[in-house]
């Protein structure tokens, strides 16, 4: 059991994290999400083949056509794809918006008086000037996800979902802080949001004369 234990220890690097801020455990956070994934993945490949090797038959759950093209296309098994599939578009994206909230909190928006990018490590190469730590670290753990083609459906969703959480997080604090806001006047970009339905109605009504 200690010898399986040593075998299934992880260690590795990545240098995108190193560039994520030490603050608010950003670039431990980074490691822990895509660690977890990576272990999580290798435990149930691992146990999978256990029981084909026992001649037992492994359960398959039901996929769609997107999950066995993949597995066509890698050395991963339908199960396999499946069960990464399955992960990322549930408990490692509560995961994740649960991390990107911790920093958002301790950290903020990047939109505050003081040069936010001074948080960030400057390494080789730090050319961009980043400003915004939960949206560095959506992307920085989006992108590793990616090199995984299984999952990079459910990652481009997850990368979306994460976009569209920060900006109405940051947007409803600064409308409340900068500017006071309450009830509906919350919302960022107010206006423009409440004049989308007659946007997409008349856009519909265009596309029906024509």
């Amino acid at each position: 059991e200690e010898e399986r234990e040593k075998s299934d220890a992880l260690d590795f690097h990545w240098d995108i994290s190193t560039y994520l801020p030490t603050a608010a455990s950003c670039q431990k956070n980074f490691l822990a999400i895509i660690g977890g994934h990576v272990r999580a993945v290798y435990q149930h490949a691992t146990e999978e083949n256990r029981i084909l090797s026992s001649g037992m038959t492994p359960v398959h759950r039901r996929g769609d056509s997107s999950q066995t093209q993949a597995a066509m296309e890698t050395s991963a098994t339908a199960s396999l794809v499946t069960f990464s599939q399955e992960r990322v578009a549930g408990p490692l994206a509560s995961t994740m918006f649960t991390l990107t909230q911790g920093i958002l909190h301790k950290l903020g928006s990047g939109h505050s008086g003081k040069d936010s990018n001074d948080m960030f490590p400057q390494h080789a190469g730090s050319h961009l000037k980043l400003h915004n730590p939960a949206l560095e670290f959506v992307k920085s753990v989006c992108h590793v996800l990616s090199l995984d083609p299984n999952i990079r459906h459910q990652v481009t969703k997850l990368r979306f979902l994460g976009i569209v959480a920060l900006y109405l997080i940051v947007g409803v604090l600064y409308q409340r802080l900068a500017r006071g806001a309450t009830g509906t006047e919350l919302l960022p970009h107010r206006d423009t949001w409440l004049s989308l339905p007659d946007l997409i109605s008349v856009s519909k009504r265009k596309m029906a004369v024509d």
